[in-house]
C-alpha cells in the first residue's frame, strides 16, 4: 500500500494491496482493462454529446420539403425490389409446390409397382410346385 496512498484513497486500501501483489501479467491485463474502459466511456460521452447536440438542431426542420426527395428515392427503390421480389416468391412457392406434388406422386408410383412385383411373385409358383 506504500506505492499508491492515492489510490489507496479512491479505490480502497485492500484492493490496492491485492494489486501490488499482483504478478506482472495481472497488471498488464489490470492497465488494458483500464485504457479500454477509458476509451469505451470517452466514445460514450462523445456520442451522448453529439446526439444531444443534433436533438437540439433539428427541432419539427425535418419539413416534409426538405426530406421529400430522399423518400421519394426510397420509396422508388422498394417499389421496384418489391416488383422484382414478389413474382420470384410467389413462383418459388408454385414451383416448390409442384415439385413435392410429383414427387409424392413418384413415390406412390414406386410402391404401386413394388406392391405388384411383390405380388406376382408371391403367386408365382415355386420350383417344388412346378415339378409335380
Amino acid at each position: 500500500m506504500h506505492c499508491f496512498p492515492l489510490l489507496a484513497v479512491f479505490v480502497g486500501g485492500e484492493i490496492v494491496d491485492m494489486i501490488s501483489n499482483s504478478g506482472a501479467v495481472a497488471k498488464l491485463v489490470l492497465l488494458a482493462l483500464l485504457a479500454f474502459s477509458l476509451i469505451s466511456w470517452s466514445i460514450i460521452l462523445t456520442k451522448w454529446s453529439r446526439l444531444r447536440r443534433a436533438r437540439a438542431q433539428s427541432g419539427g426542420a425535418a419539413t416534409l420539403r426538405a426530406v421529400a426527395p430522399g423518400i421519394s428515392e426510397a420509396l422508388i427503390t422498394t417499389a421496384a425490389g418489391l416488383a422484382a421480389a414478389i413474382p420470384a416468391v410467389i413462383a418459388y412457392n408454385l414451383i416448390g409446390a409442384s415439385i413435392r406434388e410429383f414427387a409424392a406422386r413418384s413415390d406412390d408410383f414406386a410402391l404401386e409397382v413394388l406392391n405388384a412385383v411383390e405380388h406376382s411373385q408371391a403367386q408365382a409358383p415355386t420350383p417344388a410346385e412346378m415339378r409335380r
